[in-house]
């Protein structure tokens, strides 16, 4: 337990060792890995024949750590076993410490500090010379003969420093060992550091099954095709001793000021992702301690945003935005804030298009113009530039997934020429899938006919909620009301003479809406070729209908729109490119579509049916057309009057009955007659 006075002490010495490390490390950067070039500890020997048979046999490489105020520096000694495994042919072969770079890393014999080489513990002196077969390069080398079937050992030892900061990079290129034949039968790689590491102190060691004892990082080979180095990087005592005074000050007294001089610690190695994720916690528990605090937010921003740049991570961008979006609430003077709310905002729309997520693209582009301009690198003609290249982009994406309707109304926010080919070819219909049907009965001495009708698109559907009051005014003895399903109109009309049929279905016609939609509907209604009559006679009733079905007319706009359509496609298709994005194979692409959905429009079907309806029977007729087509409907119902035939048919059969007793009593009659006088005597 530790009592009052060590709790103060503890504290003051943490402070005072806070303001000494960030004297010492001024300015450390968010991010420890840079594209810097930087340079490795050491590399394995090579000799100048790339083509000799000397085999690297074993290899051992100690790397001791030393750290001064600004540079760490790496002591390296190495113990390299060669062997000639001929058993007749001696070797004269000439090795040194070669220059190598691979990537941003790099290693240059000039920079090494007491280099010693010593062969079978001899001490001898490398020469500096030019290296064969690589123009402006030198490198420190020396000569060894070997007899057959014999090994010698070389020993090299020099200082070389390290990269500066506060987390330096160490490794070592084995892969330079592949220059000899062979594999390599055992290679060791031991680093000691200037202290005790903690473990945390170790950060991305390469290959991953390294052995830490406490006091030192090594790996081990066995059988070893040098294809790869080893390395990791280290936390410097400096700033180790600084995260734990830090950590100790916040668990003594967690302040908000502590947290945060913690979490600015945590961030100069946020690139690793414990010390990012330490970093956020301090930060969210110094907002919740003060709520107002600006501070707290910036650095998180800042944090989310350095990490989704640098990772082109949408996730990253979107909590940066949020903070930003929090900081500019509490400070909305802050011109700098705004510029990086339109910076994240730039950049996350180009991450979600580099992830065909267009939508929300737009959705954060749209964002970024809302900012003001004023003291932002990125101006607002470059924000919509990259809004229209989204556009395109999305047009293309959707166009290569049959998805030609969304693409369209992607294309038409674009403006000029897409809305003025929208206005000039786009079909008004989506889909036929119309249908009209009559029903007329007879009751009495009044006639009622029933039109039901579904309109001819989906879109039409928006509206036909007030479709019955409109109809009811144009009719007011209508009986108007919408269909069961909801999908179409219902109107019912009580007619005397044709005549009169014809007049209110002229009225109805009147208050169908206007539009393309409806056009096929409107045309059947109002055609005026219409006929009806019936006869009712003693013995039967017979109803006749004939209409004309007139949808040439409807389709006569669409017709052209169709023909100038196709000539203009014709001549775009000449000059288009092969890039999807490109805005002329866009426009092609709508026209296109547009084309497709008239062809689709004029080859879709009506139909129409009829039924006539009388007491006791029906009889049903129906015609099918398209679009541009005139057909004649016909249907025609009979009925006896059953009574009267049967009164007729009762008379008829009662008379033959009667016809045939009086027949057959006359026949009877003259049969007993016959008899009778056959039975008389003869009187002779």
């Amino acid at each position: 337990m530790i009592n009052g006075a060590m709790t103060r002490y503890l504290i003051l010495g943490s402070i005072l060792w806070l303001l000494l490390a960030n004297l010492a490390i001024p300015a450390v950067a968010h991010s420890a890995v840079t594209a810097a070039p930087w340079p490795v500890a050491g590399v394995c020997l090579q000799p100048a024949d790339p083509d000799t048979s000397i085999v690297l046999r074993s290899l051992r490489v100690e790397i001791t750590l030393v750290e001064t105020e600004s540079v760490t520096r790496a002591r390296v000694w190495g113990r390299f076993t060669l062997v000639n495994p001929s058993r007749t042919t001696t070797h004269r072969v000439t090795v040194g410490l070669a220059p190598w770079s691979a990537g941003d890393r790099f290693f240059q014999p000039a920079n090494v500090q007491g280099l010693r080489v010593t062969v079978n513990d001899v001490p001898v002196t490398p020469i500096v010379q030019a290296r064969p077969q690589v123009e402006n390069e030198t490198w420190p080398v020396w000569e060894m003969t070997f007899d057959v079937l014999e090994r010698q050992f070389v020993e090299v030892s020099y200082t070389t420093p390290l990269e500066d900061g506060p987390v330096p990079r160490v490794a070592f290129a084995l892969s330079t060992g592949a220059m000899w034949d062979q594999q390599i039968e055992s290679a060791a790689v031991v680093v000691t550091a200037p202290d005790s590491f903690q473990r945390e102190q170790i950060l991305d060691a390469y290959p991953a099954d390294a052995v830490y004892d406490g006091q030192q990082l090594s790996w081990y080979f066995l059988a070893l095709e040098p294809t790869q180095d080893v390395g990791f990087s280290y936390i410097t005592g400096q700033l180790w001793g600084q995260i734990t005074a830090a950590r100790a000050l916040v668990t003594a007294d967690p302040t908000v000021a502590n947290r945060l001089a913690l979490a600015r610690i945590y961030l100069t190695l946020a690139d690793r992702e414990t010390f990012f994720a330490q970093a956020v916690a301090q930060l969210e528990q110094a907002i919740q301690g003060d709520a107002a605090n600006i501070e707290a937010r910036r650095l998180l921003a800042q944090a989310y945003e350095e990490r989704g740049l640098a990772q082109n991570n949408a996730a990253y961008l979107e909590l940066a935005i949020r903070y930003w979006g929090e900081v500019r609430a509490l400070d909305p003077a802050d011109a700098t804030v705004t510029a990086r709310l339109r910076q994240n905002h730039h950049a996350l729309a180009q991450t979600l298009v580099m992830q065909q997520a267009y939508e929300p693209a737009l959705t954060h582009l749209d964002a970024a113009l809302a900012l003001p301009a004023a003291g932002s690198d990125i101006s607002d003609a470059t924000l919509i530039q990259v809004r229209d290249e989204a556009r395109r982009a999305w047009a293309a994406h959707l166009f290569a997934n049959d998805q030609a309707t969304q693409a369209v109304s992607v294309l038409r926010a674009l403006g000029e020429p897409y809305e003025t080919d929208y206005q000039a070819y786009a079909p008004a219909l989506a889909g036929l899938r119309g249908q009209i049907t009559t029903r007329i009965q007879a009751s009495g001495g009044t006639r009622r006919i029933t039109v039901a009708w579904v309109p001819f698109a989906t879109d039409a559907l928006t509206g036909t909620a007030a479709l019955p009051a409109m109809l009811q005014a144009q009719v007011p003895q209508a009986q108007v009301q919408l269909a069961a399903d909801g999908l179409g109109i219902e109107v019912g009309l009580a007619f005397g003479s044709v005549t009169e049929l014809r007049e209110m279905l002229q009225a109805l016609g009147q208050g169908v809406p206007p539009g393309a939609d409806w056009d096929p509907v409107r045309a059947v209604l109002t055609s005026g070729s219409l006929s009806y009559d019936e006869q009712d006679t003693l013995f039967w009733w017979q109803a006749r209908y004939r209409e004309s079905v007139p949808l040439r007319e409807p389709a006569l706009a669409a017709s052209q729109r169709r023909q100038n359509l196709a000539a203009l496609i014709a001549d775009l298709s000449s000059q288009a490119s092969h890039v999807p994005e490109d805005p002329l194979v866009l426009r092609l692409a709508a026209l296109q579509s547009y084309a497709a959905a008239l062809d689709r429009l004029l080859a879709g079907r009506v139909s129409n049916q009829v039924t006539l309806t009388g007491a006791t029977g029906a009889l049903g007729a129906a015609v099918e057309t398209r679009l541009g087509e005139d057909k004649v409907l016909e249907a025609q119902a009979h009925e006896g009057n059953l009574l009267v035939l049967a009164l007729v048919g009762g008379s008829v059969a009662l008379m033959v009955l009667l016809a045939a007793l009086l027949a057959w009593r006359r026949f009877g009659s003259a049969r007993t007659d016959r008899r009778k006088r056959e039975r008389k005597p003869s009187i002779d």
